[in-house]
């Protein structure tokens, strides 16, 4: 199997509940790609709720653990406040943007 460099995943336009199968495949899809990073692109991000994140935070720590980089093309202030609502915005790797 060839390595590749890395691979960018769109999350879409909903990270939520309704959406977890469909993204967790892609999601699953990237790493069994054998890629050394994976950017996560939320550019498209209209709505976001707790169980998306929880799918992003289990993806991040499965890509750990399988030594992937994990890291954001983009990632939306309001997926950056939900995300530190619940505690989870520097697990996630999510930065604040400039005041």
């Amino acid at each position: 199997m060839s390595e590749q460099a890395n691979h960018r995943v769109a999350l879409g336009t909903m990270l939520e509940v309704s959406m977890a199968a469909e993204l967790y495949g892609r999601l699953a899809e990237a790493l069994a790609a054998g890629v050394k990073a994976i950017e996560l692109d939320g550019s498209e991000l209209e709505r976001v709720d707790g169980a998306g994140l929880q799918l992003l935070l289990a993806f991040m720590q499965e890509a750990e653990r399988q030594q992937v980089d994990c890291s954001w093309a983009e990632s939306p202030a309001m997926l950056v406040d939900a995300a530190r609502l619940l505690g989870m915005d520097s697990a996630l790797k999510l930065q604040a943007g400039p005041a």
